[in-house]
This record gives C-alpha cells, structure tokens and sequence, in this order.
C-alpha cells in the first residue's frame, strides 16, 4: 500500500471511529480483547474513586499498585485502598472461578472486566489474570476523554501461552540496568511474558573475567535485579547463552582458544604492495583487491572435546545461577554457518553432527539436574537428523524464520518429531538498519503467529538482532513488539492501519492519526537493491549518475522523511506519554532525508561535471557544488552527535564508539570530495549500469 493509499485509508478508519464515538465506540487497545462488548454510556472517574483487593494473594498488590500509578500520571488522583464496601464508586480486584467449559488459557490468564456505574470490576481465576485486567484498564484510562470511560463488559484470553521477545545486547546496545527495568514493565503493558536477553561474551563471567568487560557486560547482580523485576510484573527472563557457535570474541580471548573447534589462523602474506599494484595492471585488477582477506576468527566451540564442554557448562551455571526459572535458552543457531571444509573432511559432517547432538544433550541433562527444560533453537535441528535424534523432547524448540512469506511448515515436522513444545520466532527486521524494516516484519509475524496457532506451537518469541552495531535504537522496535503482542494475544493479527491507530493511542495517550502515519512513513519504506536501509544511509559517497528509476525513488523518500518530520513536530503538543521517543522518530526521518539529499546531490553534480574536471567549471557553479557538499557534511556530523546522545540515554557507551565511527566516514568521505572539488580535480565517476544501479 502506497502512502497515499494509505493516508486513505486511515482517514477513513478515523471518521468510522469518530462516527462512533460516544456511547457505544470502542475503545483502542493493544492487544484488542477477545470479547469486547460496549453496553451504552460512560461513567465519570473522579479523584474520589477507591481501589479495593479482595484476595488474599501478595501478587494483586502490584496490579493496585499499577493502577494507582496510572491514575496519578493521567489525572494527577491519589486513589486509596480500602477494604470493604464503600459509597464511592470503585476499581475492584476479585477471584472468581472459571467455568466448566472454559479454555485451560483462560483459566491461568483470563479475566473479565466490566466497568459500570459503580466502577470497575477485574475478575479472574488467578493473580495473572487479574494483572492482564488491570493492563487492560490501565490503557483504557490513558484513553479516557473528558475523564469518562465507557460502559463495556469484556471477557478476555490470549491466543498463546507464552508471547514474548528476543533481545540482543551482544552487538551494540546494552541497557543501563533502570532502562532494563523498564524494558521488561513495558512488557507487561502489552501483556507479553517472556524477555530473552542474548548473550555472547556480554555477561561478567567469572570462568572468563576478561569476557565483555571493557564493553559493558551485564553482571550477576544485574541479571537477578532484572528477573526480580520480571517477577514482580508477571514476565519471566530467560536469557539466551550462545552455547555452541556466535562466540568469536569469547573464542578470540587468549586463555579461551583451547576451546574452539579451529585455532586462530594468522592472515596469508599478502603480495608486496607495488607488486600488488603491478600485478593488478597487468590482470586489469582493482589493486585494493589483491591479497587474501584475514580469515574469520573461530566462532564455534569444540564440541568433541570434553574440555570445551566442561568449559561452557560453567558458563551456563553461572547464568542460570542468576536468572532462575523453569527454562533455560542454549541458543545453538547458524552452527552450520562458517564451515571449514578442511576440518569438516577430516572427520565428516556426520561425525561432526553427532558431535554436536552429543554436545547438546548433554546440555539438556545437565540443565535437568538443575531442574531446567533446555530451550534451542531450532535450525540445526530441523537441518540435521544426527542432532534432531539426540535432543530430548522434553527441550523446547524456537523455530526462527525471517521471511515474510514463508508459511512455517517446519511446525509442524518439529511437533511430528515429537516436540510438545515449539515456539515461532518471526524477526522485526531491525538489523542493520537504523529503523525497522516493518513491511517485512508485520507480514513475518502475522505469518508465523498464524502457523504457530494452525500448527499447535505454544509462544511466540519476535527477535530484536543488533547485527553490525545495532544502531538502530531500541525505543524503535516497540511498534514491532507490541504488534507481536497483539497477534499473539488475539485471534488474528490486526491489520497495519488498524494496529498503528491502536499503538499510537495506547503509547502515547492520544488519538493521533498524524503519529500513526509517521510509523508508517518510517518503517514502509522498500527499497530495490537494498534489503536494510543502514546500507543506503553508509553507502560510500560517490559522484555518480543514477538511472531516473533511483532518483525519483530518492525524491519520494525525502519528501516522505520531510512529512514524517513535519507531523512529528506537529504533534509534539498533544503526546502525554512517552514523548522523549519522538526524538527518535524525528533521528529517523533526518536519516532518511539525509540519504536521499545525499544521492540527489552527487547525482546532480556529476551531471554538472558532464565528464569534465571540476576545474572546467565557472567558479560560480564550483562554489555551488561545494556548498551542496558542504550542507551534506554538516547533516552527516549532526546525525552522527544525535545518534550518540539519544543512545546515552538508555545504553552504556561502551558499544556507542562503533556506530560513530562508522557514521563519521561519510563526513570524512564528504570533506575529502570537498577538497577535491575545491582543488579542482574531482571528476565525475564511470557512469555504468552496474554502478548506477543501487547496490
């Protein structure tokens, strides 16, 4: 769907709601609950309103909790505790027993909710039930005009027993421990239970101190104040050790190369460099070329060596030792990616497999004895027979799969394989990208969330990967987290225009068609020749032509990064909450924007050039070009400073230094082109279609 189309169809989805605004309009939540029924009329709240308990269990004293809080922020009351009847009306939290027939997920996490002109009334069978209530009030309070809320009754399950995401703080962004923290409440907000923290070297392990250190690893006392707070808020935290490959840097550390399954390789002598250079004429070679690449550092341990695996059961000890819990996250994912051919011929893939299937059964025996199910990811299952055959079935399986049209059919061979419990695992598209790619994400999670249903799995887990620095920035991914939520939650995934009208109001406290229209700009945005939008935005810059296709491409990109800017600061004003991710909002479109200023920009003076050096030109048109250079330059550093002061906020800086330096090249790419056109040498490069072509 086009921009166009729809802002079409988004203004239409706004004036149904208006039309039906008042007694009888639904209300916008995320997740949309199952049974939803608007009796007619709305009640007034008020600072006078109490909030009543009637459990006896500890843990609906932390729902209260939430909804006093909510009513502060949103009102500025003070609502109190009371015990018994009261004159005032009130927001009630009552066990009630399921029914007979009810399904089994609605008896460990449904509720019914019914707000009437006596108050509220949360009911649910069980401590989690009423929790997801009070989620559900919670946004309905946000949503809350003139302080009314409407009469409704709603009876409410989810879909999934386990709905959750995947985080990597291994390639880029950590969080500060508050920012964790809030992480995993904002979690429960969307009624998602499961947070998984993936971690390579970036835990402060005692078998290896020298691992993730200097780059902000996450302590034991961290990791259990983070499950402590998971606990409190109803989602567990079941952090992902890499157990098998994905462990270059921890296998690069000296006192650890024992244990890789390949010793380091010194890179080949390269040719002397004129030798290069004469070498290259003569093969008509870019001379930059010559010479091997240093090989990969090993990745993966040795899974045939006792050693290696006393080695990483320590490891997974000290994690498990602080994030208690029934499971217990081995990763085991891309094991096959990286072969040596050399040490596979030495002993075959099937010995190698084997080896691997021995290595994670013993894993999952030595989690039992903790008292663990073993969680594992399930490509190398699904691809090997060796290791499949060895897993035990008690292991819970995360089938991942990132395409968007793939329809999960490996489900159902993992459930035929015996595997009672299997998870889907879509991606949100957000690596190597500075903001997510949501037109392939939406489809993906809309896609497995549906197998996953059809086939029988029990969760859902949607993956944030930081692959290349991961710049971009974390607040970014919660229109991806949350519409995992909801398609996990509901029936069916909502629609894109329906879901981003429910986001925005439930994020940000208003109904903002302007905001929603913004996600839209920022995260549909394709792109022929380029999967992840960092490569366009770190693409070298080069005075070249492109084919009218690309440029007219670039043109609409900035005139839609200009729009999202433009309603951005438009509804600065009316945000009540979370205003602080307009920022990134707005970082994002500047980035956009820059991107395609920058493609417009070379294009046009390569055509200046018309195959002339810049001496050629009247000093006038020089200067011209010089200062579209220059305004380039001065977009890239002011990019570059933002994005480091927006990640200060939430993430330790260790791992900024990365990001910066990448994004400084362009800067130092645009003076160096400046230098050129000021000196008169620069010259327009081969126009050619493969080079005109993006890449």
């Amino acid at each position: 769907m086009n921009v166009k189309s729809w802002a079409l169809a988004l203004g239409a989805a706004v004036l149904a709601g208006a039309a039906s605004a008042g007694a009888g309009s639904r209300p916008l939540l995320v997740p949309m609950p199952r049974e939803l029924t608007c009796l007619g009329g709305t009640v007034r709240l008020s600072r006078d309103w109490m909030l009543r308990i009637e459990t006896s269990e500890p843990a609906d004293s932390t729902s209260a909790r939430w909804l006093v809080e909510e009513a502060r922020q949103c009102f500025g009351w003070t609502w109190r505790f009371r015990r018994g009847a009261t004159s005032s009306p009130a927001v009630v939290l009552r066990a009630r027993s399921a029914a007979p027939g009810d399904p089994p997920l609605f008896r460990v996490q449904g509720y019914w909710l019914r707000v009437s002109g006596g108050g509220v009334l949360i009911e649910a069978p069980t401590a989690l039930g009423r929790f997801y209530g009070a989620q559900t009030l919670r946004q309905l309070l946000r949503g809350a005009r003139d302080r009314r809320l409407p009469v409704l009754a709603i009876r409410d399950f989810p879909a999934l027993e386990w709905r959750g995401v995947s985080d990597d703080i291994s390639r880029g962004q950590i969080s500060t421990l508050d920012d964790f923290r809030s992480i995993v409440r904002r979690l429960a907000y969307y009624k998602l239970n499961l947070y998984q923290p993936y971690i390579e070297d970036m835990f402060a392990f005692a078998a290896s101190p020298a691992a993730g250190r200097s780059r902000g690893a996450l302590t034991p006392v961290e990791l259990t104040a983070l499950v402590e707070e998971g606990r409190r808020n109803h989602v567990l935290v079941v952090p992902i050790l890499e157990s098998l490959a994905h462990q270059e840097r921890l296998l690069a550390l000296p006192e650890n190369q024992l244990y890789a399954d390949r010793p380091v390789t010194k890179p080949s002598t390269r040719w002397p460099r004129p030798l290069q250079v004469l070498l290259a004429g003569w093969l008509g070679r870019d001379a930059r070329d010559e010479g091997d690449p240093p090989p990969p550092p090993p990745s993966r341990f040795a899974a045939n060596r006792p050693e290696a695996l006393a080695f990483v059961t320590r490891l997974v000890d000290e994690v498990a030792s602080a994030a208690p819990g029934p499971f217990f996250h081995v990763g085991g994912d891309e094991a096959m990616a990286g072969d040596d051919p050399a040490t596979v011929g030495e002993t075959g893939p099937e010995v190698r497999d084997d080896a691997w299937g021995r290595w994670f059964g013993a894993l999952a025996r030595h989690l039992r004895r903790r008292g663990r199910r073993m969680m594992i990811y399930g490509d190398v299952l699904l691809a090997r027979p060796c290791v499949l055959a060895r897993i035990p079935r008690d292991a819970v399986v995360v089938d991942w799969c990132y395409d968007p049209d793939d329809s999960l059919t490996s489900v159902r061979r993992l459930r035929a394989a015996g595997f009672r419990d299997v998870f889907v695992s879509p991606g949100l598209w957000n690596w190597t990208a500075f903001y997510p790619a949501y037109n392939r994400a939406f489809r993906n999670i809309r896609t497995a969330t549906a197998a996953g249903k059809r086939e029988g799995a029990t969760g859902c887990v949607a993956a944030s990967w930081g692959d290349n620095g991961a710049e971009n920035l974390r607040e970014n991914n919660w229109t991806g987290y949350a519409f995992a939520a909801a398609a996990t939650w509901e029936e069916q995934a909502p629609g894109d225009t329906e879901f981003l009208r429910r986001f925005v109001a439930v994020r940000h406290g208003v109904d903002s068609p302007a905001l929603a229209q913004v996600e839209h700009l920022l995260g549909w945005q394709p792109f022929a020749g380029f999967t992840y939008n960092a490569k366009l935005y770190h693409r070298p810059p080069r005075v070249r032509r492109h084919y009218p296709v690309w440029t007219g491409r670039m043109s609409a990109l900035r005139h839609d990064a200009l729009e999202a800017r433009r309603l951005v600061e438009r509804s600065r004003p009316l945000v009540r909450w979370e205003r602080d991710h307009l920022d990134e909002l707005d970082l994002a479109a500047r980035r956009f924007e820059y991107s395609a200023e920058r493609e417009l920009a070379l294009d046009r003076i390569a055509r200046t050039l018309g195959g002339r050096d810049a001496r050629a030109l009247p000093d006038s048109t020089r200067a011209r070009c010089v200062a579209d250079l220059e305004r380039l330059r001065w977009q890239s550093a002011e990019l570059t400073a933002e994005v480091g002061r927006l990640w200060c906020r939430r993430n330790r800086v260790p791992m900024l230094q990365d990001n910066l330096l990448r994004m400084r090249r362009q800067s130092e790419a645009l003076e160096d082109l400046i230098r050129q056109m000021q000196a008169g040498s620069l010259r327009e490069e081969p126009w050619a279609p493969h080079l005109a072509q993006p890449r």
